[in-house]
């Protein structure tokens, strides 16, 4: 039976990055499927060729490509990885930990509550301006090491894409948060607590990124470096 040659497949590798894929384990994979699916045309026409059973394999992904394939992959890791991240944000409302997490919580309220008073209104604008520009530094921190990244490596992978997407919102939800506060004349005994909540809930999941989830996906883009490079 006729198989597609190494030549060919490096044809299918240039073939995806045209198409706009920049992943390079997204690629293999759609390389892989375009092999494998031109193999099967072979085995009903053998004189059939390389280009013509490309076209016909590329045609099944419908008007837009790769591209829907593309985003049902970021989708599907980034759930995947968002669920890991929730549960274990929950484990920091079980007891013992609860503990904690509910004196961050008093301590965020207390201190908001402080700031709403009207003698300490300066200080309150002060602080809350103090504390969206360091969210700000570390916003462009995160988009800086990104940049970084897709400069000095040829190769872009996926998870690394999904890790800052992670990374990026609890500072983005943050920032929304205090900015909306800033903007209001007067606060809330619930806009109060609702501030103070949500601060604390991205300051764990801060810590829960940092700590637990962001090593064990950087453990698991080495392993699948490894792997498809091996196999490269």
């Amino acid at each position: 039976m006729r198989k597609v040659t190494l030549e060919e497949i490096e044809q299918l590798h240039l073939f995806v990055r045209k198409h706009y894929v920049e992943f390079y384990d997204v690629e293999m994979e759609l390389v892989d499927h375009l092999a494998n699916d031109i193999e099967i045309q072979w085995q009903e026409d053998q004189q059939l060729s390389f280009d013509v059973a490309l076209n016909r394999a590329f045609k099944k992904f419908g008007i837009f490509g790769f591209s829907d394939v593309v985003e049902q992959k970021v989708n599907e890791l980034s759930t995947s990885y968002y669920k890991k991240s929730f549960r274990l944000l929950l484990h920091c409302f079980t007891i013992p930990k609860i503990v904690v997490s509910t004196a961050l919580f008093l301590v965020l309220y207390v201190f908001f509550r402080y700031l709403s008073n009207a003698y300490a209104l300066y200080a309150n604008e002060v602080i809350k301006g103090i504390l969206m520009g360091l969210i700000v530094i570390q916003f462009i921190q995160l988009m800086r090491r990104r940049i970084r990244y897709k400069k000095e490596n040829r190769r872009q992978w996926l998870l690394h894409a999904v890790l800052f997407n992670l990374e990026i919102w609890p500072y983005y939800l943050m920032f929304i948060f205090l900015f909306q506060s800033f903007l209001l004349a007067r606060t809330t005994t619930f806009l109060l607590v609702l501030q103070a909540f949500v601060v604390t809930l991205s300051i764990l999941y801060v810590y829960v990124l940092k700590a637990i989830v962001v090593p064990q996906i950087e453990r698991d883009l080495e392993q699948q470096k490894r792997q498809l490079l091996f196999v490269g």
